[in-house]
């Protein structure tokens, strides 16, 4: 929700200030914002891809943790 909002309030000042540049900038207030909420499941766990694996897969070994883990840090390199 909070990803949602800073997204919200940054296209709003940029809508505001100009419609053209606020579509323009849209893709990259995205990937910031979703970067920031998957960084911040590496300091409050469980990370993000884990996450997302345990919809999938209820028990998950610490093996299977470590390696959600450096795939959330791969996916805040692609978001970089």
């Amino acid at each position: 929700a909070g990803g949602a909002l800073c997204v919200a309030v940054c296209e709003a000042a940029l809508g505001l200030w100009s419609p053209v540049r606020a579509t323009k900038f849209y893709p990259a207030i995205m990937n910031a914002a979703t970067f920031i909420v998957f960084a911040l499941t590496l300091c409050r766990p469980p990370s993000m891809i884990e996450r997302f694996a345990l919809l999938v897969e209820p028990t998950i070994d610490s093996r299977g943790v470590q390696y959600t883990r450096w795939a959330t840090i791969a996916w805040l390199g692609f978001f970089l």
